[in-house]
């Protein structure tokens, strides 16, 4: 082989090794995420606390994964009620630290998923929702739910609500949470154990009911 036709087939080496590279980084975990904040009053208190729940939804979303953030409110399947909606796109992980081109198209692609995220964050963490007479979670899980049932790539589904679980408004739903993992952050006060545990297994029985695949509890200050 001739010096040329030795650095011809290096270079085209070279190509194949980037491409090969970026396509195996291209394996996102992808899931749609619907995170809820309860803005009524008895959960007045602690609405900063359930924005952050939403915000670390945002801020840890994987590449590929899209998040909504709605308002629990006594209009909550409204469409007005969305807040943010946001798609994290595929980030790609370069597997050759001294592959400049990959590098490089690896780099691209971190900023624009900093950039998704902040502009997201900022909508989020900027909102001034105003305070509900009554609390509508029944309308928040069928928002929910038609948002997983509209989703047509194959994802994980994932639902946050972070409330009082105080429901007053009283309307009737019938959302589907078939393979839903359900993380439930608890925004109560008071110091009577029973009572939140009850209040816990209701809802608990009534989700998988649904068909959820799990739900989890989580206090607020340890969500992180």
């Amino acid at each position: 082989m001739t010096r040329t036709a030795l650095r011809t087939t290096l270079v085209l080496c070279a190509a194949l090794t980037t491409t090969a590279a970026l396509a195996r980084a291209q394996s996102p975990t992808q899931a749609l995420t619907v995170c809820g904040i309860d803005r009524s009053g008895s959960a007045k208190a602690y609405l900063r606390t359930a924005i952050d729940v939403c915000a670390h939804e945002i801020a840890d979303a994987q590449s590929g994964s899209t998040i909504i953030v709605r308002w629990i409110s006594d209009a909550s399947f409204r469409t007005n009620e969305e807040v943010v909606r946001t798609t994290v796109p595929v980030g790609l992980l370069c597997s050759n630290p001294y592959d400049i081109r990959c590098r490089t198209a690896a780099y691209g692609t971190e900023s624009s998923v900093r950039a998704v995220k902040r502009s997201a964050l900022a909508r989020l963490l900027t909102a001034k929702p105003a305070v509900a007479p009554r609390t509508d979670i029944a309308g928040f899980f069928q928002a929910a739910s038609d948002a997983f049932a509209e989703d047509t790539l194959s994802r994980q589904h994932r639902m946050v609500i972070a409330t009082d679980l105080s429901d007053t408004r009283g309307f009737k739903a019938t959302p589907s949470f078939k393979d839903v993992t359900v993380v439930m952050v608890l925004l109560v006060g008071g110091d009577d154990p029973a009572a939140i545990v009850d209040l816990r297994n209701r809802w608990s029985r009534w989700l998988l009911n649904l068909g959820a695949k799990r739900v989890l509890f989580r206090q607020a200050e340890v969500v992180r």
